[in-house]
């Protein structure tokens, strides 16, 4: 046979055969007489047989110590986690490669996959490297007590009622668990121990009832044979009925008195035979005995017996009956309200069995819906079951199976990037862990995404949506960047803009509230002709005299032309705003109804209609 041993300290291992050991042993045996023959020799002078003597010893293996450190705290294991082992220090398991910036947290996340596909090899080369990261993480322990169990997750283990208590890492698991981990450590721990009372107690119900069927059938067949006896008796066969009632002993039911009504009817029987030279009328007087003993006494006391015979049966309704038609023999109204009596009882008994196999089928139901991750119709169900068993703790354990099903699907969402639905999941969990920091981690996650789709679309020329994405975001330099693609995003919405649509292009003051900036300007567009609109304000901006000074002017001469095209064009437009105004021409038409003079064509940017 083969041992293996694996130390702990250094995590090594070695192995020997009983032949090894058995071979140590002889070699230790053979270095003590060689010992002494050296004690011998050098006693004697004789010191080359003392030499020879030494030469001639053996090694001598300490199997309870590590041929590689000396440890001797060694951990005896199987051939199979010997070999696993001895791959994994020799290099020769799964080659994985964990990114130095991976947490342990993704890291158990990508373990329990491993498990999930039962790779037991390579789930355990994971465990013992975040090992060497979190030398004091208990989840980590609790992933290698899975490997060890053969269990793919944690409601694989509680579903199987396999208990890791005999594990050798639960000591470290004990030890390092805290919070929520501990908590549902010790929930594993006492479901197990719910298990394993419940099967306890089963077993004894199914032993109690398997003696009490054999009671039963043992009783039946007494009943059986008895009713037998009374009816050999009944028919006046004394030389069945007699061994019958003996065996069945006198105080069972009344087979003492049928006993002695057999020795009467014999000893009458043998009376009769020595008799046979008696008068007519003695024998008429015998025979009248007979059948007046026989109308009296024998059957009534025969039907009384076959009533408490269906009684002692469970057949109430008969035996009430029969009971009934006896009138008032011996205690028959006695027995008429046990019977009764019984059979309500009974009846109880029988309702309260269909109640009970009700909820047990409901509570196994429930269990497999929690089992199955069904647990809105698992709460529903142990809701509805109340206090049968522990279905109020059952309860309580599906709630919060649920709200970490609910964590763990946050947190998907928020790993998958869908950063609305993680926030909504998020801010539904409350306080549950560490939801309140999650919920700011995907805010924060959100608005970095946000912020690096608009600059990937400023790169790709679409300004107007990375324009609407940068809209009241703050932050980084967001401001800043919108602000800079603002005429881009101007210029996209006057080449999308139609007659008589509405647009904004440039800023300007309007609620005379300097605190807030200026206000977008909106135009309604006019015309439109290939690559250019002619927008009219749909609002008055501002209120300027026609000229300063009371002097006779023209268009081309007056204030409001001098103050639209300088300070105006430079409040309202930026300076690459201002390069997408082109300058047209402004003709100076008479006034048709004055003979007063328009004044000369105008070239401008911006001009009063």
């Amino acid at each position: 046979m083969e041992h293996y041993r694996i130390c702990k300290s250094c995590g090594r291992g070695f192995g020997f055969t009983d032949k090894d050991y058995k071979d140590n042993m002889t070699n230790a045996g053979m270095n003590v007489l060689s010992g002494i023959g050296q004690i011998a020799g050098a006693l004697s002078g004789n010191w080359g047989g003392a030499i020879a003597n030494k030469m001639n010893e053996t090694d001598v293996r300490d199997f309870t110590k590590c041929p590689h450190c000396g440890s001797h705290d060694l951990l005896i294991v199987t051939q199979e986690e010997f070999q696993r082992q001895n791959r994994k220090i020799s290099g020769g398991g799964p080659a994985i490669t964990i990114n130095s910036n991976a947490s342990v947290e993704s890291l158990i996340k990508r373990t329990k996959l491993l498990l999930e596909e039962r790779e037991w090899d390579t789930a355990e080369v994971y465990c013992s490297q975040m090992l060497d990261a979190d030398p004091e993480n208990a989840e980590i322990y609790f992933l290698q007590a899975l490997i060890e169990k053969k269990q793919p997750s944690y409601e694989a283990l509680k579903a199987a009622h396999v208990d890791i208590r005999d594990s050798r890492y639960y000591k470290n698991i004990q030890r390092f668990a805290s919070g929520e981990f501990e908590e549902k450590i010790r929930s594993l721990n006492a479901s197990i121990d719910r298990w394993k009372e419940e099967k306890r107690l089963a077993a004894i119900r199914a032993a109690e009832e398997d003696r009490r069927r054999k009671l039963r059938e043992e009783e039946k067949k007494k009943e059986d044979k008895y009713l037998e006896a009374v009816a050999q008796l009944e028919k006046g066969n004394t030389a069945l009925a007699l061994p019958a009632f003996q065996s069945l002993g006198e105080d069972y039911k009344e087979a003492g008195r049928y006993i002695q009504q057999c020795n009467e009817l014999n000893a009458a029987r043998a009376k009769k035979r020595n008799k046979i030279i008696a008068i007519t009328t003695s024998v008429v007087l015998v025979c009248a005995s007979v059948a007046l003993l026989m109308l009296k006494v024998i059957i009534p006391n025969i039907n009384y017996n076959k009533a408490k015979a269906l009684l002692s049966t469970g057949q109430y309704d008969a035996a009430i009956t029969a009971f009934e038609a006896m009138g008032g023999y011996k205690d028959s109204a006695e027995q008429i309200t046990v019977a009764k009596d019984l059979k309500v009882e009974v009846e109880r008994l029988a309702e309260e069995a269909r109640i009970e196999a009700e909820n047990a089928a409901a509570y196994e139901k429930a269990e497999e819906l929690f089992a199955a991750g069904d647990y809105d119709e698992a709460i529903a169900a142990f809701q509805k079951l109340g206090t049968y068993r522990n279905s109020a703790e059952k309860l309580e354990e599906t709630k919060a199976a649920k709200t970490e099903a609910q964590y763990q699907v946050a947190v998907s969402l928020l790993e998958s990037g869908d950063y609305d639905s993680a926030i909504s999941a998020f801010q539904k969990l409350g306080t549950y862990r560490n939801s309140a920091e999650k919920l700011e981690e995907t805010k924060a996650e959100k608005i970095e995404a946000q912020y690096q789709s608009a600059v990937a679309l400023i790169d790709s020329g679409d300004y107007k949506s990375a324009y609407l994405l940068l809209d009241g975001m703050n932050y980084n330099n967001s401001q800043e960047l919108q602000a800079s693609i603002k005429p881009q995003y101007h210029k996209a919405l006057l080449s999308e803009a139609q007659v008589g649509s509405y647009v904004f292009f440039g800023s300007y003051e309007q609620d005379n509230n300097t605190a807030n900036g200026p206000e977008d300007i909106e135009w309604q567009v006019l015309i439109k002709e290939e690559n250019r609109v002619l927008l009219i304000s749909r609002y008055a901006l501002d209120c300027q005299q026609y000229n300063t000074s009371y002097t006779s002017v023209t268009w081309e001469t007056c204030s409001p032309r001098k103050w639209l095209n300088g300070t105006f064009l430079n409040a309202a437009f930026s300076t690459e705003e201002q390069a997408m105004i082109p300058s047209v021409s402004v003709s100076a038409d008479k006034n048709p109804s004055y003979s007063t003079s328009p004044g000369n064509s105008t070239t401008d940017q911006v001009f009063l209609l």
